[in-house]
């Protein structure tokens, strides 16, 4: 892990950057699976992944209790879950179509 100057150097840049640019540039926490949930603070973030044969293309982390997703498109509160057309966004960047058995299953426990 990074020591504490270290940090302090990487905000540092970051309100520089963010000083010249308007935009947000970290540094920005490490998430881990072992990292609680920012939301409800429970541990075991998931995220899924899939080899694509010359590397591996990880989703964002989401929090399997609350529903929070590191990517706010994803994250149920937000923008995830049910979807007008039917479909179901989880957290961990999958989309499950309209006709799916499991969308319609969370479909059924978000109208809960």
């Amino acid at each position: 892990m990074f020591d504490k100057e270290m940090q302090a150097a990487l905000i540092a840049d970051g309100e520089k950057l963010a000083a010249l640019t308007g935009e947000d540039h970290g540094p920005w926490p490490l998430i881990t699976d072992e990292t609680p949930c920012p939301r409800c603070e429970e541990v075991g973030l998931w995220r899924d992944s899939a080899d694509v044969g010359v590397g591996i293309i990880y989703g964002p982390y989401g929090c399997p209790c609350c529903g929070w997703s590191e990517n706010e498109e994803y994250d149920l509160q937000k923008g995830g879950g049910l979807q007008e057309n039917g479909s179901y966004l989880d957290p961990y960047g999958g989309l499950l179509p309209a006709g799916n058995p499991i969308a319609k299953t969370l479909a059924r426990e978000a109208k809960a």
